[in-house]
């Protein structure tokens, strides 16, 4: 039996000194169909000189396309909103929807390879973001709180 994980592997990052705020801005407008198409409005939040960190562009906007998808499905019922926030010292991203949130039972399953709650998922989006992710070193979260969830990435 072929498993789709044996065969698609990532390649290593190719790490280079990059500017966050430029990297999260591409992606932020490359999604704005989606945000348009799900009534959702998105709002950039972004520290005002732009933290420079170690990483791989291609990498790093995948990511935050997964993630962003993710909060987008999450939030369409209640057309809520979107923020992506930048902060430096120490540099880090977060993405923090107000849509249904992830139940308790759950949280500690979403990055496993497979696992969906979508009818028509895949559940290889968020493993994806996680491999990226601890391939760059960069440690991350991902919790419901105070009525949003919160995805927040440490460089």
């Amino acid at each position: 039996m072929i498993v789709i994980a044996d065969i698609v592997k990532l390649p290593q990052p190719y790490v280079t000194t990059v500017s966050l705020n430029p990297i999260v801005q591409n992606t932020v407008n490359l999604m704005q169909g989606a945000f348009a198409d799900a009534g959702i409005n998105c709002i950039m939040q972004l520290c005002d000189f732009s933290p420079v960190i170690n990483a791989d562009t291609v990498q790093m906007e995948q990511a935050l396309i997964n993630i962003l998808k993710n909060a987008i499905e999450a939030s369409a019922d209640t057309r809520g909103d979107i923020t992506v926030i930048t902060t430096g010292s120490p540099a880090t991203l977060t993405i923090r929807d107000t849509g249904c949130g992830i139940p308790e039972e759950i949280r500690n399953k979403v990055f496993q390879p497979f696992f969906t709650t979508k009818p028509s998922g895949q559940g290889i989006g968020l493993m994806l973001v996680c491999e990226i992710l601890l391939n760059h070193r960069f440690k991350f979260e991902l919790e419901t709180k105070n009525g949003y969830t919160e995805f927040k990435i440490r460089f």
